[in-house]
């Protein structure tokens, strides 16, 4: 079932149309108790289940409802007396506001805070490489001297044979 209003979803739960955000979860939990596939496994209650179902998704989904029947159903024609009715007070809006700053500084501290580790992770990982290089090159560079060493001692034996200093 596709409603076109707000109208025809409180309907289907039973409010009129001064309902607020409250009776309409109250209506739908109860309902939905009453309907639950669990609860009677016919035909005909799984269609009021859907219906029920569809009519809370669509309150949801469209929580602003016809401007003229929320100012009317909060006691007066303008916006500012219907604003409570779909907001919440002032004080309501500026305590969200603020948690909702806490809560994004929160989020970036946090993203720098794992930027940091990363970064340190990849410069750690860096040094582990560069340390793991300079020991390959000391092995090697150990290694030809070890060999030239040899290699001089080589000549300076021979040499030292070929002059005759050896007998």
């Amino acid at each position: 079932m596709r409603f076109s209003s707000r109208r025809e979803a409180l309907m289907v739960l039973g409010l009129s149309e001064g309902a607020g955000e409250e009776d309409v979860k109250s209506a739908y939990k109860n309902l939905v108790k009453l309907y639950h596939p669990d609860v009677r496994p016919d035909a005909a209650s799984a269609r009021q289940y859907q219906a029920v179902s569809e009519a809370y998704e669509y309150l949801t989904i469209h929580t602003i409802p016809d401007g003229q029947a929320v100012w009317a159903a909060a006691g007066g024609n303008t916006p500012e007396n219907a604003g409570h009715r779909i907001f919440g007070t002032k004080e309501e809006l500026n305590r969200m506001n603020i948690r909702m700053r806490q809560r994004e500084e929160y989020a970036r501290q946090e993203s720098r805070v794992d930027i940091n580790k990363k970064a340190r992770a990849e410069e750690l990982s860096k040094k582990a490489r560069q340390a793991r290089m300079d020991k390959a090159f000391d092995e090697a560079m150990d290694k030809i001297h070890t060999e030239r060493a040899a290699e001089v001692m080589a000549q300076i034996i021979q040499a030292y044979l070929e002059n005759g200093e050896g007998k």
